[in-house]
Formats: structure tokens, C-alpha cells, sequence
């Protein structure tokens, strides 16, 4: 994965971007496969023409290409110069099963989230990265013992002694 330019604290791209093993996407915890690479060499604005040669010289591009970028007009540019490629441009919320022979966009779904309020940074990005350093520190406990121990400790911190 090759993310360009500015990522928007917060976003999924700065997350990506910033090393990120788990990201929660819509309420689920997804672990981080893909080998994220960045560059902000290239501008979906000022770049177009490079960056559309680059994506041609990594030729095939059998599984898709996604173009997200913040601002719709931008990215419909940047989609229609590079439509050789069939680039998917998916809008907030939109959901896609990735397999080997391309990306398919599935069932639409009510948007949860209000597109100005995705870059910066609020409660549930803060909930979202205690539940992650929760679920790692539950994996590194070497036993149940002491992954019992860390449980009670966030039930007595909470206020909550079981």
C-alpha cells in the first residue's frame, strides 16, 4: 500500500501511516497486513500526471486501485486520469470484500460517521487506541493468571471491583 501526500491526523491513512498493527474500521478491531509504504513526493494535485505514470509502470493491477482522498473533486480528477485502471473511489462508509481477482463494493450500510469531523482526533480515537494497548497487553501476559490480574486492575481503576 502506497499512501501519498498529507494524512490528516487521526484518519486511517495517519494511522497506517504512523505503524499502526490494528486499526478499528466501523467498530471492528482489523489487524494490519498489508506492507504500508509513504511518500509525500507525490500530490494528487500538483503530481497527477507522475503519480498516473507511476501507478502505470506497476502494471497489472489485478486486484484494484483505491483512490481516497479528502476532497471529491480532486480525487474524480485524479480517478478520471487514471480510469485505464478501473480505480474504485469509495465515499465514507462504503464497504468492499478484496479478493484476488478485484474488489467489489457491498451492501450499502448508514453512514456512521460525519465527514467533517473525521480528521481530527476526539474520544473514539482515544477509546479505540486503550482498546488495542488492552488487547496487546492481554496477548504479551505470559498466562491467564496474569491477564486475569491486568483485567482487575482496569475493573478496580473503573471503579468497578469484581
Amino acid at each position: 500500500m502506497l499512501l501519498t501526500g498529507f494524512q490528516a491526523q487521526g484518519t486511517l491513512g495517519w494511522l497506517l501511516r504512523e505503524g499502526a498493527k490494528t486499526v478499528r474500521i466501523q467498530g471492528d478491531e482489523i489487524e494490519v497486513y498489508a506492507r504500508v509504504n509513504w511518500t509525500d513526493d507525490y500530490s494528487g494535485h500538483a503530481d497527477a500526471p507522475e503519480l498516473a505514470a507511476w501507478v502505470a509502470a506497476r502494471q497489472p493491477i489485478a486486484a484494484g486501485l483505491f483512490l481516497l482522498h479528502d476532497k471529491p473533486e480532486a480525487r474524480a480528477a485524479l480517478a478520471e486520469r487514471l480510469a485505464a485502471f478501473a480505480p474504485h473511489c469509495p465515499e465514507l462508509d462504503a464497504r468492499y470484500t478484496l479478493a484476488p481477482d478485484g474488489a467489489r463494493e457491498i451492501e450499502a450500510m448508514q453512514p456512521r460517521l460525519v465527514p467533517t469531523e473525521v480528521s481530527r482526533l476526539d474520544w473514539h480515537n482515544a477509546r479505540a487506541r486503550l482498546l488495542i494497548d488492552i488487547n496487546a497487553a492481554l496477548e504479551a501476559a505470559h498466562d491467564n493468571t496474569a491477564r486475569e490480574d491486568i483485567l482487575r486492575w482496569l475493573q478496580e481503576a473503573l471503579g468497578n471491583p469484581r
